[in-house]
Protein backbone atom coordinates (compact mmCIF):
# COMPACT_ATOMS: atom_id res chain seq x y z
CA UNK A 1 0.00 0.00 0.00
CA UNK A 2 1.43 3.47 -0.63
CA UNK A 3 2.11 6.31 1.43
CA UNK A 4 -0.57 8.34 0.26
CA UNK A 5 -3.06 5.39 0.64
CA UNK A 6 -2.13 3.70 3.88
CA UNK A 7 -2.99 7.80 5.14
CA UNK A 8 -5.86 8.22 3.72
CA UNK A 9 -7.09 4.64 5.34
CA UNK A 10 -5.98 5.68 8.80
CA UNK A 11 -7.36 8.94 8.41
CA UNK A 12 -10.98 7.51 7.07
CA UNK A 13 -10.53 4.83 10.07
CA UNK A 14 -9.99 7.48 12.28
CA UNK A 15 -13.19 9.94 11.25
CA UNK A 16 -15.37 6.36 11.11
CA UNK A 17 -14.53 5.81 14.86
CA UNK A 18 -15.13 8.94 15.95
CA UNK A 19 -19.04 9.13 17.08
CA UNK A 20 -19.62 12.52 15.21
CA UNK A 21 -23.47 11.56 14.89
CA UNK A 22 -24.46 9.66 18.14
CA UNK A 23 -27.92 10.34 19.33
CA UNK A 24 -29.33 12.47 16.45
CA UNK A 25 -29.26 9.31 13.49
CA UNK A 26 -27.84 12.08 10.91
CA UNK A 27 -24.42 10.86 9.05
CA UNK A 28 -22.12 13.44 8.98
CA UNK A 29 -20.22 14.42 5.60
CA UNK A 30 -16.78 14.29 4.89
CA UNK A 31 -16.22 17.96 5.22
CA UNK A 32 -18.34 18.23 8.41
CA UNK A 33 -16.04 15.34 9.90
CA UNK A 34 -13.10 17.37 8.80
CA UNK A 35 -14.19 20.84 10.48
CA UNK A 36 -15.15 18.78 13.68
CA UNK A 37 -11.88 16.64 13.86
CA UNK A 38 -9.97 19.96 12.99
CA UNK A 39 -11.71 21.49 15.63
CA UNK A 40 -10.78 19.26 18.48
CA UNK A 41 -7.83 19.06 17.53
CA UNK A 42 -7.23 22.77 18.16
CA UNK A 43 -8.87 22.77 21.25
CA UNK A 44 -6.63 19.91 22.40
CA UNK A 45 -3.77 22.58 21.47
CA UNK A 46 -5.00 25.25 23.48
CA UNK A 47 -5.40 22.98 26.95
CA UNK A 48 -1.88 21.74 25.88
CA UNK A 49 -0.37 24.69 25.35
CA UNK A 50 -1.79 26.69 28.08
CA UNK A 51 0.07 23.79 30.66
CA UNK A 52 2.96 23.28 28.97
CA UNK A 53 4.06 25.61 25.98
CA UNK A 54 3.91 24.22 22.33
CA UNK A 55 7.62 23.20 22.75
CA UNK A 56 6.99 20.51 25.24
CA UNK A 57 3.67 19.77 23.34
CA UNK A 58 3.97 16.51 21.14
CA UNK A 59 1.59 15.80 17.70
CA UNK A 60 1.39 12.35 19.51
CA UNK A 61 0.15 14.52 22.98
CA UNK A 62 -2.65 16.51 20.84
CA UNK A 63 -3.54 13.52 18.67
CA UNK A 64 -4.17 11.52 22.22
CA UNK A 65 -6.41 14.48 23.88
CA UNK A 66 -8.56 14.83 21.16
CA UNK A 67 -8.87 11.06 19.96
CA UNK A 68 -6.92 10.64 17.11
CA UNK A 69 -3.95 9.38 15.57
CA UNK A 70 -1.09 12.04 15.32
CA UNK A 71 -0.52 10.65 12.11
CA UNK A 72 -4.01 12.23 11.25
CA UNK A 73 -2.69 15.81 13.34
CA UNK A 74 0.17 15.71 11.14
CA UNK A 75 -2.23 15.09 7.89
CA UNK A 76 -4.09 17.85 8.87
CA UNK A 77 -1.71 20.70 9.47
CA UNK A 78 1.70 19.18 7.99
CA UNK A 79 3.85 20.13 11.46
CA UNK A 80 3.20 21.41 15.09
CA UNK A 81 4.31 24.91 13.45
CA UNK A 82 1.75 24.51 10.95
CA UNK A 83 -1.35 23.60 13.86
CA UNK A 84 0.17 26.75 15.97
CA UNK A 85 -0.16 28.96 12.62
CA UNK A 86 -3.46 28.03 11.66
CA UNK A 87 -4.43 28.26 15.87
CA UNK A 88 -3.42 31.47 16.06
CA UNK A 89 -4.81 32.28 12.47
CA UNK A 90 -8.57 31.04 13.91
CA UNK A 91 -7.82 32.89 16.88
CA UNK A 92 -7.83 36.06 15.69
CA UNK A 93 -10.44 35.31 13.29
CA UNK A 94 -12.70 34.34 15.82
CA UNK A 95 -12.07 37.50 17.91
CA UNK A 96 -12.19 39.57 15.48
CA UNK A 97 -16.24 38.30 14.52
CA UNK A 98 -17.39 37.67 18.27
CA UNK A 99 -15.52 40.33 20.03
CA UNK A 100 -14.83 43.22 17.67
CA UNK A 101 -17.06 43.26 15.09
CA UNK A 102 -20.03 42.98 18.00
CA UNK A 103 -18.92 46.14 20.17
CA UNK A 104 -17.72 48.19 16.57
CA UNK A 105 -21.36 47.70 15.20
CA UNK A 106 -22.96 49.16 18.41
CA UNK A 107 -20.08 52.08 19.63
CA UNK A 108 -17.49 54.06 18.00
CA UNK A 109 -14.96 55.99 18.96
CA UNK A 110 -13.71 56.31 22.20
CA UNK A 111 -16.58 54.32 24.05
CA UNK A 112 -15.85 51.53 21.63
CA UNK A 113 -12.23 51.76 22.46
CA UNK A 114 -12.88 51.73 26.16
CA UNK A 115 -15.47 48.83 25.63
CA UNK A 116 -12.93 46.65 23.58
CA UNK A 117 -10.29 46.81 26.25
CA UNK A 118 -13.06 45.66 28.73
CA UNK A 119 -13.84 43.06 26.82
CA UNK A 120 -10.24 41.73 26.26
CA UNK A 121 -9.41 42.10 29.97
CA UNK A 122 -12.48 40.27 30.92
CA UNK A 123 -11.41 37.30 28.45
CA UNK A 124 -9.16 36.48 31.78
CA UNK A 125 -11.81 35.30 33.80
CA UNK A 126 -10.96 32.56 35.42
CA UNK A 127 -12.42 29.15 34.57
CA UNK A 128 -13.82 30.05 31.06
CA UNK A 129 -12.58 28.56 27.43
CA UNK A 130 -11.30 32.10 26.92
CA UNK A 131 -8.98 32.23 29.84
CA UNK A 132 -7.44 28.78 28.17
CA UNK A 133 -7.06 30.67 25.28
CA UNK A 134 -5.33 34.04 26.81
CA UNK A 135 -2.76 32.09 28.57
CA UNK A 136 -2.07 29.57 25.80
CA UNK A 137 -1.44 32.86 23.11
CA UNK A 138 0.95 34.33 26.26
CA UNK A 139 2.66 31.51 26.21
CA UNK A 140 3.25 31.26 22.31
CA UNK A 141 4.26 35.01 22.30
CA UNK A 142 7.36 34.11 24.67
CA UNK A 143 8.12 31.29 22.92
CA UNK A 144 8.17 33.07 19.67
CA UNK A 145 11.46 34.85 20.94
CA UNK A 146 13.26 31.85 21.79
CA UNK A 147 12.48 27.95 21.32
CA UNK A 148 10.45 28.75 18.52
CA UNK A 149 11.31 31.26 16.37
CA UNK A 150 9.31 30.34 13.44
CA UNK A 151 5.85 32.00 14.97
CA UNK A 152 7.14 35.08 15.39
CA UNK A 153 5.76 36.24 12.26
CA UNK A 154 2.15 34.85 13.79
CA UNK A 155 2.97 36.36 16.36
CA UNK A 156 3.51 39.50 15.59
CA UNK A 157 0.62 40.02 12.82
CA UNK A 158 -1.95 39.83 15.69
CA UNK A 159 -0.54 42.11 17.60
CA UNK A 160 -0.37 44.52 14.14
CA UNK A 161 -3.99 43.84 13.79
CA UNK A 162 -5.31 44.90 17.13
CA UNK A 163 -3.12 47.45 17.18
CA UNK A 164 -4.53 48.67 13.34
CA UNK A 165 -8.55 48.36 15.41
CA UNK A 166 -7.24 50.34 18.41
CA UNK A 167 -5.92 52.93 15.97
CA UNK A 168 -8.69 53.18 14.12
CA UNK A 169 -11.25 54.16 16.89
CA UNK A 170 -8.63 56.61 18.36
CA UNK A 171 -8.95 58.42 14.86
CA UNK A 172 -12.68 57.88 15.22
CA UNK A 173 -12.89 59.24 18.75
CA UNK A 174 -10.35 62.23 17.72
CA UNK A 175 -12.73 62.98 14.29
CA UNK A 176 -15.73 63.27 16.51
CA UNK A 177 -14.48 65.36 18.92
CA UNK A 178 -14.20 62.79 21.60
CA UNK A 179 -10.39 62.13 22.16
CA UNK A 180 -8.00 64.93 21.96
CA UNK A 181 -6.86 66.24 18.92
CA UNK A 182 -3.03 66.27 20.05
CA UNK A 183 -3.44 61.86 21.04
CA UNK A 184 -1.25 60.21 18.48
CA UNK A 185 -3.38 56.95 17.45
CA UNK A 186 -0.96 54.88 17.16
CA UNK A 187 1.51 55.35 19.46
CA UNK A 188 -1.39 55.43 21.73
CA UNK A 189 -2.52 51.94 20.16
CA UNK A 190 0.62 50.37 21.33
CA UNK A 191 0.56 51.67 24.75
CA UNK A 192 -3.10 50.40 25.23
CA UNK A 193 -2.09 46.95 23.90
CA UNK A 194 1.19 47.11 26.12
CA UNK A 195 -1.15 47.38 28.93
CA UNK A 196 -2.95 44.65 27.94
CA UNK A 197 -0.26 42.22 27.36
CA UNK A 198 1.26 43.19 30.46
CA UNK A 199 -2.00 42.31 32.71
CA UNK A 200 -1.94 39.07 30.79
CA UNK A 201 1.33 38.27 31.74
CA UNK A 202 1.10 38.51 35.26
CA UNK A 203 -2.51 37.09 35.13
CA UNK A 204 -0.49 33.96 33.16
CA UNK A 205 2.17 33.97 36.07
CA UNK A 206 0.68 34.74 39.38
CA UNK A 207 -3.59 35.20 38.56
CA UNK A 208 -4.43 35.16 42.60
CA UNK A 209 -2.22 38.24 42.96
CA UNK A 210 -4.58 40.08 40.24
CA UNK A 211 -8.21 41.77 40.97
CA UNK A 212 -9.53 41.76 37.35
CA UNK A 213 -12.57 43.30 38.13
CA UNK A 214 -10.69 46.51 40.42
CA UNK A 215 -7.57 46.51 37.02
CA UNK A 216 -10.41 46.62 34.88
CA UNK A 217 -12.32 49.79 36.43
CA UNK A 218 -8.89 51.47 36.94
CA UNK A 219 -7.70 50.52 32.86
CA UNK A 220 -11.11 52.16 31.56
CA UNK A 221 -10.62 55.09 33.98
CA UNK A 222 -7.14 55.88 33.80
CA UNK A 223 -7.71 55.89 29.50
CA UNK A 224 -10.80 57.73 30.16
CA UNK A 225 -9.48 60.51 32.00
CA UNK A 226 -6.07 60.67 29.72
CA UNK A 227 -7.82 60.73 25.96
CA UNK A 228 -11.00 62.28 26.71
CA UNK A 229 -11.54 65.73 25.13
CA UNK A 230 -12.02 68.78 27.73
CA UNK A 231 -15.09 69.15 25.98
CA UNK A 232 -16.39 65.74 25.74
CA UNK A 233 -16.77 65.60 29.64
Amino acid sequence: MSRYKARAASENRDMTAEPESRGTGKRLTQDERRERSESRMLAAAIDLFARQGSGRTTLVEIGKVAGYTHGLVGHRFGSKSGLVRRLIKNLQRDFTRRQLTGITERRTGLEALLEVVRSSLNLMAEGTTSARVIRALTVLAGEALGPVPEILGDVIGLNRNFKTVLRRLIEQGIEAGEIRKDVRPAEQATLILAILRGVEIQWCQDPNSLSLDSIINETITSLRRSLQSPSAR
